[in-house]
């Protein structure tokens, strides 16, 4: 150490300061990071994200190189080392005033950024920066850009006259560098000061994001409570286009909403962006799905090249990670199902249109979105995260049943053939009733003034044009099935041709009554037809749904939200919709399967807590009860989550026939019931007595509310005959078997408790008796006469058990007999025999025999008002309060 003359603490000292420079460099880059990440301001703009995550780069290499060259100073050189050490110190000298440099022109350049996207926001009021068109503020933006990038400039000049500073002299450069950067940042200072001046952009030039007006916008959000997300989802793929166009994302842009369907809640949109003096524009197109369904999550299609399912989830998604995560659970459990038909949200979906190289694989497209800070701005609506999931190849069951129920073309056809015989002909359904005919007579009537008026302002006007009767017909014809626009007519003048219009329109709207009649007539007469077209595809598709709700049961996975807005149909879409009538040429999958588990699983040891939650047309109670207290109420928790899917495929298929509910009186208590289990989720004990009467109080309802609703539906369900394949009929006999085992043994139970009849010989025909003859012995207590005094008082007892065996037998009876219908070749059931199957099967687990016969306690089970909605707003508070319970579950 002597010749160096180092001690041993400056020795010591050396590894210590580049240590704790490494240390501190890590936290300093790591805290700015994060400062980065959380930012507002940089969340509004997420295009200078990119840039501005440099700096803590910048800030880790400079306190490095700091560190470096003071420790270097604590280490003296002998003469031999002396050269190297100088070149060392100069070089570690030079870096540090590179990084410095280079870390001052990212916080400037950024820093003005930042500021000219404030302003700039300020300047558009509460418009978005990249929607701003006006010519003026684009040419100074320009300006503003071409400034910031000279920036670097004086401090390039200072760097290599220190490199050269033999030839060059730096205390020279630095005035003219400083002039010139105090200069630079004068002209970017006064370019956002005009901008907060400059006076408001016309309204020309304004560019909305969905609609003319503020007036336009509120008129569209009053009747349409979802159109916020709609502006948002078309504000996401305006960025889009403009990555396409390779448009920076200042760009001036629009969505100008070109057509809105009311009743369809459709919006088409142009997509416009001005880039090299020039509009360029695309059109997509926006629905919303599934808002009669009451889905928690808001969901949406769009029409961009692809048909894409946008699900905006109930409580915003703002971390990444969680995001991933969510992404991953599904993945999961699609995993688990095993179903090529299955649709899961995936960030591959949207990030193709970004870049081309993430759609070969979702991993791929995971590891970018983590790696580049400005694609999440690509997968977020708003300020949440929001689930993509492609569904070119595939149609949404709720769109197919509302196509085979949707009689509007045979409507049509059938006024178009009243219409050719004058309407002479009989009204299917009505035929020659006096109403019918009265109808008839009346639009007869109706046609011949119709023809009148139109023939007299055609005479009435100028040129001397004429229009035919044909013609005359066309256009009443048109105002029957109500068409927005009637047949054009050629060679009439425009303002004849505008009173022509006028007059129809007033004249049918004053004989309004009789054609509401007529319209109403129609509809009814065909509605033979319309079930005699539907028939074949009813069939096929309760044939596949059966098909689902095996494999999905084989593979150990509870959905817990079957409804038709989550299932998809897959055929082949040039023989749509013929495939639909043999069920060997498609196939029903799935799509979102957020709330699903997977319970059976060999190895696992306790099944995961599941989302709480679902449907109200299609749920139990027991979708919102937690798994342990299920366990406690039912004891099979496996079997209960299996059987939640059956109760939901029963409605399905309900809705598949009738294209109705058929628990809808039993959804509006849902609610409520809901309500009161929240409540008292922290309280454990008053947790299940409240689950148990909130079941038992559903069931009860749910029971009447079946055997009524088919009783209704009776004639058109047991007109279908549905296939039961292999598969189902393995799944349907197993479960059949298991629910006579459980009544028989209910009915042993029964007999054993009972002290009527005393001597195993009266129990053993008991239990072999047929439901006939206990009922037969049933009547023979009736008939009981007064003298019999040794019998008389036990009639009472005798004639509630018989009564009960009477049931339990029926039961078994019934469902021995489904049984062997089911394993018969070929194996069919009439739809109101499946159902009825389906549903018992349910009933006997979920509706426990002790619940049966109790009175109601004061557990609040009232509908809820018609002004409330049982299907959404309700369960949108229960989503949230579970999510917080349970999702760590």
């Amino acid at each position: 150490m002597a010749p160096y003359a180092n001690s041993l603490e400056e020795f010591l000292i050396f590894p210590g300061v580049i240590t704790a420079s490494i240390v501190i460099g890590h936290f300093v880059s790591g805290y700015t990071k994060k400062v980065i990440n959380q930012s507002k301001s940089v969340l509004q703009a997420p295009e200078l994200k990119k840039s501005l995550l440099r700096v803590p780069l910048l800030l880790r290499m400079l306190i490095l190189t700091r560190g470096i060259a003071l420790a270097q100073g604590q280490i003296v050189f002998n003469q031999n080392n002396g050269a190297i050490a100088s070149n060392l110190r100069n070089g570690l000298s030079l870096v540090s005033q590179i990084l410095f440099f280079l870390l001052l022109i990212n916080l400037l350049s950024n820093g003005l950024k930042l500021w000219l996207t404030k302003s700039l926001k300020k300047f558009g009021g509460s418009q978005n920066l990249s929607r701003q068109s006006n010519k003026g503020v684009a040419r100074k933006v320009s300006q503003f850009k071409a400034l910031a990038t000279l920036l670097p400039l004086p401090f390039v000049a200072v760097i290599i006259s220190s490199v050269f500073d033999e030839y060059l002299h730096t205390d020279q450069l630095w005035f003219p560098a400083l002039v010139f950067l105090l200069a630079d940042l004068g002209l970017c200072v006064m370019l956002i000061s005009s901008l907060t001046t400059t006076a408001p952009p016309s309204a020309e030039d304004t560019l909305t994001s969905s609609s003319d007006s503020s007036e336009a916008y509120e008129s569209l959000s009053a009747t349409d409570p979802d159109y916020k997300y709609i502006e948002r989802i078309a504000t996401l793929f305006l960025d889009i286009v403009k990555h396409h166009l390779g448009a920076p994302p200042e760009s001036p842009g629009r969505c100008a909403l070109v057509e809105h369907h009311r009743g369809e809640a459709k919006y088409l949109f142009d997509l416009q962006v001005h880039l090299n003096a020039r509009w360029k524009s695309r059109r997509m197109t926006i629905g919303r799905l599934g808002a009669d369904s009451g889905s928690r999550s808001k969901c949406f299609y769009v029409i961009y090249d692809d048909y894409i399912v946008v699900k905006v989830p109930p409580i915003p998604i703002t971390d990444i990670e969680e995001y991933i995560n969510s992404l991953k659970q599904e993945a999961h459990i699609a995993k688990q199902l095993d179903l090529r038909e299955c649709i899961i949200p995936t960030i591959s979906v949207i990030l193709h249109y970004i870049d081309n190289s993430l759609n070969r694989s979702e991993e791929i497209a995971t590891k970018a979105l983590l790696r580049e800070p400005t694609l999440p701005h690509f997968l977020q609506v708003g300020d949440t995260f929001a689930y993509f999931m492609d569904m070119s190849k595939y149609y949404f069951l709720q769109d197919v049943i509302k196509n085979l129920h949707d009689s509007s073309m045979l409507v049509t056809e059938e006024m178009n053939r009243h219409a050719e015989s004058n309407w002479s002909i009989s009204l299917p359904g009505l035929g020659n009733s006096k109403r019918g005919q009265k109808i008839l007579n009346a639009v007869q009537e109706l046609h011949r003034g119709f023809e009148n008026q139109i023939g007299k302002i055609v005479l009435e006007g100028q040129g001397g044009a004429s229009i035919t009767p044909y013609k005359i017909k066309q256009w009443y014809i048109s105002h029957l099935i109500k068409e927005a626009t009637p047949p054009p007519v050629k060679n009439l003048p425009p303002h004849t041709m505008m009173r022509l219009k006028r007059t129809a329109a007033t004249y049918c709207k004053q004989h309004s009554k009789i054609i509401e009649a007529y319209h109403q007539a129609v509809s009814e007469s065909v509605i033979p037809k319309k079930l005699f077209r539907s028939k074949a595809p009813m069939e096929g598709i309760l044939t596949n749904l059966l098909v689902l709700l095996a494999h999905v049961g084989s593979r150990g996975v509870a959905l817990r939200d079957l409804k038709p807005d989550n299932l998809l149909v897959a055929g082949n879409r040039d023989h749509y919709p013929s495939f639909l009538a043999k069920p060997e040429e498609y196939r029903i999958g799935l799509i979102d399967i957020e709330t699903a588990v997977v319970y059976g699983r060999t190895h696992q040891k306790s099944i995961a807590q599941p989302q709480l939650g679902g449907t109200p047309q299609y749920a139990t109670p027991a979708q919102f009860i937690p798994n342990q207290v299920l366990t406690s109420m039912y004891g099979n928790l496996p079997l209960t989550l299996h059987l939640q899917d059956w109760y939901g495929m029963v409605g399905v298929m309900f809705k598949v026939v009738s294209n109705g509910f058929l628990f809808e009186k039993t959804a509006r208590i849902v609610p409520g019931l809901v309500r009161k289990i929240l409540a008292c989720l922290n309280n454990p004990v008053e947790l299940s007595e409240i689950a148990i009467e909130a079941s038992r109080i559903f069931w009860e309802t749910a029971v009447n509310e079946f055997q009524e609703t088919m009783t209704e539906k009776q004639q058109e369900l047991s007109s279908l005959q549905i296939i039961v394949p292999a598969q189902a009929q393995e799944m349907l006999s197993r479960n059949l078997t298991e629910t006579m085992e459980g009544l028989s043994e209910t009915m042993k139970e029964c007999i054993s408790a009972q002290t009527v009849y005393a001597t195993d010989k009266s129990r053993r025909i008991l239990l072999l008796a047929s439901s006939r003859e206990i009922r037969n012995l049933s009547q023979k207590w009736e008939n009981i006469t007064p003298d019999q005094k040794v019998l008389i008082q036990h009639r009472p007892k005798a004639i509630r058990l018989l009564q009960r065996l009477d049931n339990l037998k029926r039961q078994i009876e019934e469902l021995n007999l489904s049984k062997q219908m089911i394993t018969s070749t070929p194996a069919k059931l009439s739809a109101d025999h499946l159902l009825t199957v389906l549903f018992t099967v349910v009933k006997r687990h979920m509706y426990l025999e002790l619940w049966q016969g109790l009175p109601t306690s004061d557990l609040d089970a009232q509908p809820t008002s018609d002004s409330d909605d049982p299907t959404e707003a309700t369960l949108q508070a229960t989503y949230i309060e579970e999510k917080t319970m349970f999702d760590k579950g």
